[in-house]
């Protein structure tokens, strides 16, 4: 930064994270239970569609009011031992349960986007913590020294109007209308980049003092 800018509203600061980490861990826990809520749902009716067959489900986890409980993992484990079966109708039966998954991921993804909408209404303060862009203002480029009398010139007001043309492989630069100058006076190095023959020399340059 420049010594003589000063520093505004519209400068960049530190990003803050209202939503807070609780906030950030339901972000991502909700969608992964719905899954595994789906998965195990999806899993107990496999079993019980298949008269809870040992080889194609496996053992369950544990025996709840008479119930056997599978783990939501095992319609995966199902699926993959349905490929190699013989039986067409287990096939069936777990392709079927399979289908139960698809609901289920699509609330899944649903929730999880409504909680970044959420998030971002939460966090409407910070939404620019990287910056904003805007041109200056008259009164902006005066507070920060950029309509000084003399000094090292770097533009023109918006009233300008400069015409360019390529010739020769050259780029000319006309100026059709002219307006005040864009300069500043300080103790500073200027460096400009640009192409070669393309009005380095010409446009940036000290203007004397007015008298």
């Amino acid at each position: 930064m420049l010594p003589f800018i000063k520093q505004k509203s519209y400068a960049r600061k530190s990003p803050k994270n209202k939503s807070g980490i609780g906030f950030t861990m339901v972000h991502k826990i909700v969608p992964a239970v719905i899954m595994i809520i789906t998965m195990q749902i999806a899993s107990n009716n496999c079993a019980r569609d298949l008269n809870y067959n040992t080889e194609l489900m496996g053992q369950p986890l544990f025996i709840f009011h008479h119930q056997p409980v599978y783990p939501f993992w095992a319609i995966v484990e199902a699926y993959i031992s349905s490929v190699g079966a013989m039986q067409r109708s287990a096939n069936d039966t777990v392709y079927k349960n399979t289908k139960i998954l698809i609901p289920g991921i699509l609330i899944a993804i649903i929730v999880y986007y409504l909680l970044v909408y959420v998030r971002t209404l939460t966090d409407e303060d910070d939404k620019n913590f990287l910056n904003t862009g805007r041109w200056a203002t008259y009164k902006d480029l005066k507070e920060n020294g950029l309509l000084a009398d003399c000094g090292v010139v770097i533009g023109q007001l918006e009233e300008a109007y400069v015409e360019g043309t390529m010739q020769n492989g050259s780029c000319k630069l006309t100026v059709r209308r002219t307006a005040q100058l864009l300069q500043f006076n300080m103790n500073v190095c200027a460096m400009v980049l640009a192409g070669s023959r393309l009005g380095k020399g010409v446009s940036t340059v000290r203007r004397p003092p007015q008298n």
